[in-house]
């Protein structure tokens, strides 16, 4: 039989009798937080390691509810055995530059986030502009040799 209520529970059978104490699960504790990479880009996803654990001598369950600076960004139903702990990775995508609060039932970590480098129109990337560069260099020497032939 499975119990869905807590309360005090009499069984029978065979000519036995035992009390049954059914309790609600405990709590999560979250016992660690870990988001990383601690710097990223704008729009860039940072992941989120909660680790979360069950008392010894009950099991636990509950939601684990994740927030950006104050706001409830994802929640994860966790239910782990007496004495057990897991970790729940929750992948955050940050858009907004700045240092944002990343929280989990009190513990906290700290990302920062950078502006996306765009560079400016019509330019070249390095590689690009330097191996230009180098032709034309190669290009203006041939030239300078052949007008010393002649």
């Amino acid at each position: 039989h499975t119990f869905t209520e807590p309360g005090r529970y009499r069984l029978t059978g065979g000519g036995s009798e035992v009390t049954l104490t059914v309790r609600r699960p405990a709590s999560l504790r979250v016992t660690g937080l870990e988001a990383g990479p601690e710097r990223v880009q704008a729009g860039e996803t940072v992941a989120v390691n909660v680790t979360v654990a069950a008392d010894p001598d009950r099991p636990a369950g509950g939601e684990i509810a994740l927030s950006v600076d104050g706001e409830r960004v994802a929640v994860r139903r966790v239910s782990l055995d007496a004495n057990r702990s897991a970790t729940v990775t929750v992948p955050v995508r940050l858009e907004e530059p700045g240092t944002h609060t990343l929280a989990v039932a009190g513990a906290n970590e700290t990302v920062e986030v950078r502006a996306e480098t765009t560079s400016r129109p019509g330019a070249l990337p390095l590689p690009t502009a330097l191996a230009g560069l180098a032709a034309a260099i190669t290009l203006l020497a041939r030239a300078a040799r052949r007008d010393r032939r002649r």
